[in-house]
């Protein structure tokens, strides 16, 4: 594949993403070629998307089969909504387990900062 290839290729990639600098909100990752869309609600019930790369989205897919089974029964506006907070609840999920990890590894890099100071 030429270089043009490839360059028209990854324009029509980050066409399709709505960005030129894709970032996932989850993880921090910016490989275009690892970008996704995924439905927050589930692909059958809200056409809502959000770019996360294919990790997380698996993760996400993964943490989607635990949510109650679709019934025709009952209220579809209802149903879409709730399956949409559990969707969302799980993104934030995903972030929230990021910036815990952020959180500590700030404060090890804090206290190698301060025994740094201390020897000096």
């Amino acid at each position: 594949m030429t270089d043009l290839e490839n360059e028209k290729r990854k324009n029509r990639r980050l066409a399709a993403l709505g960005t030129n600098e894709p970032k996932c909100p989850c993880c921090g990752e910016t490989d275009w070629r690892v970008f996704e869309q995924d439905h927050i609600a589930g692909r059958a019930r809200d056409d809502m998307v959000v770019n996360i790369c294919a990790n997380c989205h698996r993760k996400r897919t993964y943490d989607q089969r635990g949510h109650p089974l679709h019934n025709p029964q009952n209220d579809p506006q209802l149903d879409r909504m709730g399956h949409f907070l559990l969707g969302l609840a799980d993104l934030l999920k995903l972030i929230i387990d990021r910036l815990y990890e952020f959180g500590l590894f700030l404060i090890t890099l804090s206290e190698n900062d301060a025994e740094n100071q201390v020897q000096s």
